[in-house]
């Protein structure tokens, strides 16, 4: 038992080492976005999973996988390093999975591994990624819950009228947005209503079941939360309803979910026989013996699993991008091109204001009286800090994006994301695509590939965007506005490229 300890601290002291960054980033964001707080539960829950298979992992024998584990574990640290070197953090919070996998397999064996599946796989949830799934719930939900809270304040003889998502009150016009749909707040009811099915209900039916109605009361909870800052709002005594209160009136979703799962399982719970599961007796058939459990010895896979953390933690630890400014400065870009003069805009008439980079370019050029268009190019020396211009700063742009292929005048084909847009009531057509140490792209995971490369290669993680934004007024205009756009970009590419350039 002392050496199982011992290697045990052996190998999570590696594993500290190893990813002290990326635990601290996870924390980071779990206590920052409240929609995620529910991620410090997660590793706990995890641990008591484990502890629960504490009888069966005894009847268990330990033969060490080492083909599938050194697999796997590279595997998982390759994913580490990429992610480290690319800024891609959810890939760095997934290895953690992957290499946990992995020293399980080699360490414990494939039989052990099956018999950890399950805790080891519901460490996904603490990964903040589910966003990617959730996005194309908002509208439905959103329009549900605004259609649930009007029924509901008509019913208590609120005067109450809707347009799309707006609540329109007597003296107040009320909006649910994106952020109030609920959606954020249903993988948390998710990722604690399924442990807690799976501890407390037997049968697939009843455990689906469980996790349903949980979900489904959280949904309906949404829309008395929309309801009820209706009837305080039309009282007037709501106050800043999308100020700090409003946290709390989102977790209202989670909340009430919870409660309805921990009733739910009391309720589907009830009659069912209580689950005994017989400790394993030595020289019975499910206990094979303290000799069959301890075959092989530990020692040298856990030094392998400590070697190659400690290894891939010192790499981490040790290597260190450099800030690579630019050559030519951003606010030196000509004002002229060809028959485009430029001018400054006004700060605010544009879709890039929110975009952070370390240098920016952001100017109007216009050729003739009719023709206009906005140019913008972020610059970071370094995407090590966040927010950085490719996966933060350009995420809104995408949403809508379609990628295409340009000819230009030069005979390059020029790969660009087009999106139309709406700015203070103006319709707007929109270009953008990436440029990484001479490499365009319109991809951001592709992007990102490059900055990785870079890193590993050179040493350097810079990386721009560079958009070009075009009003519209009908729908007919906005092909022409894109094709202006991407004509501009072809005029304007090249001196781009030289402003870009760190040589």
């Amino acid at each position: 038992m002392q050496t199982w300890l011992a290697w045990g601290g052996l190998v999570a002291g590696a594993f500290l080492f190893c990813y002290a960054g990326v635990i601290q980033n996870l924390t980071r964001q779990w206590w920052m976005n409240p929609v995620y707080s529910y991620g410090f539960l997660i590793p706990v829950i995890s641990g008591y999973l484990v502890w629960t298979r504490r009888s069966r992992l005894r009847t268990i024998p330990v033969r060490s996988s080492p083909v599938a584990g050194i697999l796997t574990l590279t595997g998982g640290l390759g994913l580490l390093v990429a992610g480290h070197a690319a800024g891609l953090s959810l890939v760095e919070d997934f290895s953690i999975l992957v290499v946990l996998s992995g020293a399980c397999l080699l360490v414990l064996g494939a039989a052990q591994f099956r018999a950890l599946l399950f805790p080891l796989g519901y460490l996904v949830f603490m990964v903040p990624a589910w966003d990617f799934f959730t996005t194309r719930l908002h509208p439905p939900l959103q329009l549900f819950a605004a259609r649930v809270g009007i029924a509901m304040l008509d019913a208590v003889g609120i005067p109450v009228a809707r347009e799309g998502t707006k609540i329109l009150l007597p003296h107040r016009t009320l909006e649910v947005a994106e952020a109030c749909s609920g959606v954020n707040f249903l993988i948390a009811v998710i990722a604690i209503g399924i442990p807690l099915a799976a501890l407390t209900l037997r049968g697939w039916t009843r455990r689906i079941l469980l996790v349903a109605f949980g979900v489904a009361v959280a949904i309906g909870s949404n829309s008395v939360r929309v309801a009820l800052i209706g009837v305080l709002s039309y009282l007037g005594i709501a106050g800043d309803v999308h100020g700090p209160g409003h946290v709390l009136q989102g977790m209202f979703v989670a909340v009430i979910g919870y409660v309805a799962l921990f009733l739910g399982a009391w309720f589907l719970s009830r009659g069912e026989a209580k689950r005994r599961v017989p400790e394993p007796r030595p020289g019975t058939p499910a206990d094979p013996g303290p000799s069959a459990r301890k075959q092989g010895s530990i020692a040298l896979p856990a030094t392998l699993v400590c070697a190659a953390l400690v290894g891939a933690g010192a790499y981490l630890h040790g290597h260190q991008s450099r800030p690579v400014p630019l050559t030519h400065r951003l606010s030196d870009f000509p004002r002229s091109l060809g028959a485009w003069v430029g001018e400054e805009p006004a700060p605010d008439d544009t879709l890039f204001a929110s975009i952070q980079a370390d240098s920016t370019l952001l100017r109007r050029y216009r050729r003739g009286a009719d023709e206009a268009v906005l140019l913008f190019v972020g610059y970071d020396a370094s995407q090590r800090e966040r927010p950085n211009v490719i996966l933060e700063g350009t995420r809104p742009l995408h949403v809508g994006a379609v990628a295409r292929s340009v000819r230009l005048d030069s005979g390059e084909t020029l790969r660009i994301n087009e999106v139309v847009k709406t700015l203070n009531n103006r319709t707007c057509a929109v270009i953008f695509w990436y440029v990484i140490n001479g490499r365009a792209t319109e991809n951001r995971i592709a992007a990102k590939l490059y900055t990785g490369w870079d890193d590993i290669a050179r040493g350097q993680t810079d990386g721009a965007v560079v958009g070009v934004m075009v009003g519209c007024r009908t729908p007919e205009e906005r092909s022409l506005a894109l094709d202006r756009a991407a004509t501009f970009a072809g005029d304007a590419l090249p001196l781009i490229r030289r402003f870009l350039s760190s040589d």
